[in-house]
This record gives C-alpha cells, sequence and structure tokens, in this order.
C-alpha cells in the first residue's frame, strides 16, 4: 500500500510540474490557507516558507481583477457557492505578472468543512492563445484587405466549408458550407470548370497540389478573377481524407498585371519604333533590353547584345568619359547626359543616362551629321558676324506698334548704327526711322510684306546717335516646309558714301552740262581698243546732229568733214596716236545738220596704259564760227578807224597850212588898196 501511495504520489508531482499546477485548501472555519509546493513556485516562492493568508493573496491579485476575485469569495463565505472557480492575473513575488486558473469544491473532512482545489498556471497558455488570438485577427484583417480566405473539402461527406473571406469573395456571405458541385459551378464557363475538377481530383485521388489562376461568376454576377491553391491532408493510416487550400480574389492585382503587360507590350512596341536608341543595364552592365534602332546605332544584332556586359559588347568604350557617365549615374542616381564619339563608328552621339531601380536606362541618337550642321552654322554665324553687310532678322507679324519684333542683328548692325544687340532684340526696324525717311518708300515697303514679297530700295534711316545715313535695303520672306512665312530677313549695307557720290556726280553733270549748252562744246570720249566714240548732248544741240540707232557716231563726224579738211585732221590725228604727246588742238570744218559749215575748235588729251599703247582720247569740240566772225569784224573795223586816224591827222595838217594862208591873206588885204590887181590876187 505504502508503494502505491508513493508511486500516486509521484504520478501527482510529474502531472504538477508537467501541467504546471498546484493544490490548496482552506479550512472554512479559521480561513486557514494550506497548499503543495507547486503553488510556491508559480507564486516565485520558496517553497516550505510560510503560507499567506487569504488577504495576503487578495492584495496579490490583480487590481483589475481584485473586486471579481472578492465578489466570488464573499459568496463562498456566505455559503452561496458549492464550487469556486476563477482566472485572474497576480503579481509574484518576482513582480511578474501570472494568469491563474482555478478550481475548488467545498467537502466535509474527520475535521470539519474545507473548499479544496487547484490551481494552474496558465501564464504561457494565456500568452500563446493571445499570439493565435492577435495572428488569427491578423490574418482576418488580411484576408479582408487582400481578398483571401480558406476552404476544406471533407471527402467523405462530399462538402465545401468556406471560410467568411471565401463566402465574402463569391457575394454569398452567410454561407459557410456548400456541395464541391455547387462550389465548381461559380466558374466561369466549362472550360473552367472542368479545368479545376481536374486538378481538385488530382489532388484528391493523387495528392497533387494545384495552384491555379481561375475565373468565377459571384451570386451577385460580379466577375472574379481569383486565385485557387489546394493540398491534400491524410489520415494517420496515409488516406486522403480532406483537401483544403485557400482562395484568393486577386482581380484587381491581375488587371493591373495585364494592365500592366499591356503597357509594357505597348512601351516595347513605341520603344522598338522610335527612331532614337533606347536600351537598358542592369546591374551587372548586361544588357536586358534593346530597341531596334538602337541595334542598327550599335551595328549588333539583339542575341549579341541582350544578356551581355556594354563593356564585351563594346570594349572601345571602356574607361572613357562614356563609362565615366554611367558609373556616376549609378552612384549618384543623378541622371547623366553627355555628346560622346565613338571611334569604331566615326560617329557622334548625345547620350542620356537614367539610373532607376537598379537600372541604367540609356537612350542616344546620332548626332554626327547634327554636329556638322552645328559647326557649318557656328561657322556661317562667325562669317556673318564679320561681314560688313548688316543683317537684321524679324518675326513674321508685321502688324503695328510692335512688328516685326528683331530677333537677330549681327556685329555690322552694331557698327552702322550704333545701336547694341541687346537693347535692339524685340524692338521694331522702325526705331532707325526719323523725320527724312521718306513715305512713300516706307508705304512700298509695307504694302510688299503684306503681300508676302521681298522688295529692294533705298531708304534714309536714322543712327542711334541721330546722325542720318543711307542703306541700300534687300528684304525677303523666310518659309517653313509648308510654305508659311516664319521670319522676315533683311540685308542691307551703309551707302551714305556713294550717295554722296552720286549726288556730287550730278551736281558735276548738270554743271557740266549747262556749260556745255551755254559754250555750244560737245564732249567726246573715244574708246581707241573698241574703236567706240561717245558724244555728248552738245553735238545735237550745237551742231545738229543725232546718231540713229545702231549707227556708229565717229562715222558721223567723219561724214561731215569739210573735204579741204578731212586729210589735214585725219593726219594730225595719227600723228598724235603715234606721237608722245599727251595734247592736241585743231582747227577745222564742220557740217552742220542744215547744211551750214561750222568752224570747230577740237581739243583733246591721249590716256596710254602702262606700255604707252593709246588707249582712250577724250576731247571737246566747239563751235567757234561766231567768234571767228567777231574777230574778223573786230580787224574789220580796227583797218577802218587806222584809216580815220590817217585822215585826220592830214586834214589837221592841212588845216594848219590853211590857217597860215588865210591869215597871210587878210595881212595882204589889209595892206593893198582895195582895187587893183594885188588885192584880186589876194581875194582869190
Amino acid at each position: 500500500a505504502r508503494a502505491r501511495i508513493k508511486e500516486l504520489t509521484a504520478r501527482k508531482r510529474a502531472a504538477e510540474r508537467l501541467l504546471n499546477i498546484g493544490w490548496w485548501e482552506i479550512d472554512t472555519a479559521t480561513e486557514t490557507l494550506t497548499w503543495s509546493d507547486n503553488v510556491y513556485r508559480i507564486l516565485d516562492m520558496e517553497p516550505g516558507g510560510p503560507t499567506p493568508d487569504i488577504d495576503e493573496i487578495m492584495a496579490r491579485v490583480h487590481p483589475e481583477d481584485r473586486d471579481i476575485m472578492q465578489e466570488k469569495l464573499a459568496a463562498w463565505r456566505d455559503g452561496k457557492m458549492e464550487t469556486f472557480r476563477f482566472e485572474h492575473r497576480v503579481v509574484s513575488s518576482r513582480e511578474k505578472i501570472k494568469y491563474l486558473r482555478g478550481y475548488g469544491e467545498v467537502v466535509q473532512t474527520d475535521t470539519g468543512q474545507k473548499l479544496v482545489g487547484v490551481v494552474q498556471d496558465v501564464t504561457a497558455m494565456t500568452a500563446a492563445a493571445e499570439e493565435i488570438r492577435r495572428s488569427g485577427e491578423l490574418l482576418r484583417t488580411a484576408g479582408r484587405v487582400a481578398g483571401f480566405g480558406g476552404w476544406r473539402v471533407d471527402l467523405a461527406a462530399g462538402m465545401c466549408e468556406w471560410s467568411p473571406e471565401v463566402a465574402q469573395i463569391h457575394d454569398s456571405p452567410g454561407t459557410r458550407q456548400v456541395s464541391v458541385d455547387q462550389a465548381i459551378a461559380f466558374y466561369a464557363d466549362e472550360a473552367s470548370r472542368t479545368n479545376i475538377r481536374t486538378v481538385f481530383d488530382r489532388c484528391a485521388n493523387e495528392g497533387v497540389p494545384f495552384d491555379e489562376i481561375v475565373d468565377i461568376i459571384s451570386a451577385r454576377g460580379r466577375h472574379v478573377i481569383a486565385r485557387a491553391t489546394g493540398r491534400p491532408v491524410y489520415d494517420t493510416e496515409g488516406q486522403i481524407v480532406v483537401v483544403e487550400g485557400a482562395f484568393q480574389d486577386i482581380t484587381r492585382f491581375e488587371n493591373m498585371r495585364r494592365e500592366a503587360e499591356e503597357t509594357s507590350e505597348l512601351l516595347s512596341s513605341l520603344l522598338e519604333q522610335m527612331n532614337d536608341g533606347f536600351y537598358v543595364l542592369d546591374s551587372e552592365w548586361r544588357f536586358t533590353f534593346v530597341n531596334a534602332f538602337a541595334c542598327d546605332m550599335m551595328h549588333k544584332t539583339h542575341d549579341a547584345l541582350l544578356g551581355h556586359s556594354i563593356w564585351e559588347a563594346f570594349p572601345e568604350a571602356a574607361d572613357t568619359e562614356f563609362q565615366h557617365a554611367c558609373k556616376r549615374a549609378v552612384d549618384s542616381g543623378e541622371p547623366q547626359i553627355l555628346e560622346y564619339f565613338y571611334p569604331p563608328h566615326d560617329a557622334w552621339y548625345r547620350i542620356r543616362l537614367y539610373p532607376v531601380a537598379q537600372r541604367l536606362i540609356g537612350y542616344f541618337r546620332d548626332i554626327t551629321e547634327e554636329r556638322a550642321g552645328t559647326d557649318r552654322l557656328r561657322l556661317l554665324e562667325a562669317a556673318v558676324a564679320q561681314q560688313g553687310d548688316v543683317l537684321v532678322i524679324t518675326e513674321a507679324d508685321i502688324e503695328p506698334p510692335d512688328g516685326p519684333r528683331i530677333v537677330y542683328v549681327n556685329e555690322a548692325f552694331e557698327r552702322v548704327t550704333g545701336f547694341a544687340a541687346e537693347e535692339t532684340i524685340g524692338q521694331t526696324p522702325r526705331i532707325q526711322q526719323g523725320p527724312g525717311t521718306n513715305r512713300a518708300t516706307r508705304a512700298r515697303i509695307r504694302t510688299a510684306l503684306e503681300r508676302g514679297e521681298g522688295i529692294e530700295t533705298e531708304i534714309l534711316n536714322y543712327r542711334k546717335d541721330g546722325s542720318e545715313f543711307w542703306k541700300d535695303l534687300s528684304i525677303r520672306p523666310l518659309h517653313d516646309v509648308e510654305g508659311q512665312i516664319t521670319h522676315w530677313i533683311a540685308v542691307y549695307r551703309d551707302i551714305t558714301l556713294r550717295k554722296s557720290i552720286q549726288n556730287d556726280l550730278r551736281r558735276s553733270e548738270e554743271r557740266f552740262r549747262l556749260i556745255s549748252n551755254a559754250s555750244s562744246t560737245a564732249i567726246w570720249d573715244w574708246d581707241i581698243a573698241k574703236d567706240r566714240i561717245w558724244w555728248s548732248e552738245g553735238l545735237v544741240k550745237t551742231f545738229g546732229h543725232a546718231p540713229k540707232p545702231l549707227q556708229n557716231p565717229k562715222w558721223l563726224w567723219r561724214k561731215n568733214l569739210h573735204p579741204d579738211d578731212a586729210k589735214r585732221v585725219q593726219a594730225a590725228n595719227k600723228a598724235f596716236l603715234e606721237g608722245k604727246a599727251s595734247k592736241r588742238n585743231l582747227e577745222y570744218r564742220v557740217c552742220r545738220a542744215d547744211g551750214s559749215w561750222a568752224l570747230v575748235l577740237d581739243r583733246a588729251i591721249l590716256m596710254r596704259d602702262w606700255n604707252g599703247a593709246p588707249m582712250r582720247m577724250l576731247g571737246s569740240l566747239t563751235d567757234i564760227t561766231e567768234t571767228r566772225q567777231l574777230e574778223d569784224k573786230l580787224r574789220h573795223s580796227q583797218k577802218l578807224e587806222s584809216v580815220g586816224q590817217l585822215t585826220g591827222g592830214l586834214a589837221h595838217d592841212f588845216n594848219n597850212l590853211l590857217t597860215i594862208i588865210i591869215g597871210n591873206a587878210e595881212l595882204l588885204e589889209d595892206h593893198f588898196d582895195t582895187a587893183g590887181s594885188a588885192r584880186e590876187m589876194a581875194d582869190a
């Protein structure tokens, strides 16, 4: 019997320690508390020590649980409870919170009535249950958010049990159990139903798990894309008794995936069709995507690039500015832009590098021709800037008050006008006009621009300092590919000096014409090499001869020479051409248009080339007929005057003699008698 008692005692201790329980009893009469050693351990107290009384135990009960525990204790004391159940928290001697669960009954013993029971430390169980509860709550929350739940089919019963989340996915929130056939009937079409039946049967019969993307039509007619997974559950004998799994609504994700795939396909299509190179490198510098245009520019096939390192495919690019830019983009996370010359292709590329999610995206184009064009444009700009002519480019809109606005001027503009480029851009060319600018010319320019036509003219403008200058202006429209005018280009040069020379020349010609007309002189210019002679208007006004069309004036001159003078004049001209003299004067007779003869004075100068050969002769032909006639009359008058002077002298001398004679005669009259022969002689 003792052995049996020891065995039972040992089992009791083992059970206490395994289940973490202890026994206790309370003497009803004295309320003395007694408990086992394991209760001491549960409360972190030393076994064998003093046992606390009921009040001390109540003080250890957690404050939030103490009132309920005191109510139960009072009911026991009042005899209202035959059994005593409790579950509360206590604070152990080590200040730890422990969860206790106990049970006691009132028993009658030889020593009196006692409350006998057990207490169990359920701290770990409570924590595990709380963890399970939290996990379950998180799982349910995740299920609600992610749209998934569980299902279970008891093969013997042929019934499918749904979790609330699965029922919600099927729009059947109150349904927890359906038959397998009812569950499969939700699938969208016969092909889907056949497929899910096949994979379910294989799982149920052969133990093959499944994971399928399926389409169902919910109880409300809503199309749902779901993921259905299943696995077999075996009994102890290895027989499949249950198929269980998960069911997730992936409609939103699947639609997003499909949209992403469509977008990706569209993007790939666009990238393939674009006229620029595009490629993607992974973290190991390997090509993961490259479009067709990039392959063409790289002179490589897709197979030669995809999966290969860019530095292996293009070793000449290693340790160059391009590689440095790639590394800067990856290290800094900042985009990089560069223009890079790749010698094997003899080409320039403009490359943009974008680091994205451990990848490097490259976008590039061949700019060889563009750079050549830029170089040509730069050369053109330099030439335009250095040219002497002014270049002004304006917008197409010519409407006042601001149009057309200037968008470009070259350096010659600044030199000629005094206006700086920065103060001119945005202004209208009318800033150069002033009071002396001809309104009619301005109107002609505007009319041409309104018609979209070019124009060439001369116009007076003003510099920044207010001084006048003339310009030879040419305006032309600039069209785009559609034929629309986009800009106006004006080119002009300062012709102030030329205008001044022209004015001086015009005044000189006017003076020459007046002098020529007043002096009865014809000017002539003989081009000896071409044997052509030019006559001024004096040939007509003075001599009445007007050369007919296609008639050589030289022939007209020769034709009208006096026959008696022709040989002498021609001989003089020949001697003049062959000699070394540079001037000569001749007088000869020329027949006028009315048939009268004019005596002319022909003065000429001769110009020779570097070799001394006659090149050009210029001269004047002056009608000196009247001059010669006046000279003849003057000479005749002078002769008459000389005769008069001689006659007057003789008369004077004779008068003097006659006076003497008369005087003497008078004396004789006085001397002689009044009669007689002597007197008669004196009277005689």
